[in-house]
C-alpha cells in the first residue's frame, strides 16, 4: 500500500529538506503502479508515465508555490501542492488519485 506522507509545513527556505519526501512518495506512487500493472521495466521511466514540477504560480503579483505532479496516460496520479501561508511559511499536501486504475 502506497504511504501518503502527511501535510508539512516548513520556514520559507527550509524548503529543500521537504523534497526527499516529495521525490519518495512520487517514486513509490510509480514503483508500485508499474508493479501492480504489470507493466515492462526497461531503461528509464515507462512511457505510459510523465513526471512535471510546474513549479511557481502567482496571485496577487506574488509567487505562491508549486505543483508536482505523477501522470498516468494521461491521468494525474500524484500531485504534491506546494503554496505560501499568511505567515509565509511553506506548506507542502500530498494527494493520490489511483482509484479504478489498479485491477
Amino acid at each position: 500500500m502506497i504511504k501518503i506522507p502527511k501535510s508539512t509545513c516548513v520556514n520559507t527556505g527550509g524548503q529543500s529538506t521537504v523534497q526527499p519526501t516529495i521525490d519518495s512518495f512520487i517514486e513509490e506512487v510509480y514503483e508500485t503502479l508499474v508493479d501492480k500493472l504489470n507493466l515492462e521495466r526497461g531503461n528509464g521511466r515507462h512511457p505510459h508515465f510523465e513526471r512535471r514540477v510546474e513549479k511557481t504560480y502567482y496571485t496577487k503579483d506574488c509567487e505562491t508555490g508549486g505543483i508536482y505532479y505523477l501522470k498516468y496516460r494521461d491521468r494525474v496520479v500524484a500531485i504534491v501542492l506546494e503554496t505560501r501561508t499568511e505567515l509565509n511559511y511553506v506548506q507542502y499536501d500530498f494527494f493520490l488519485n489511483i482509484e479504478g486504475i489498479l485491477p
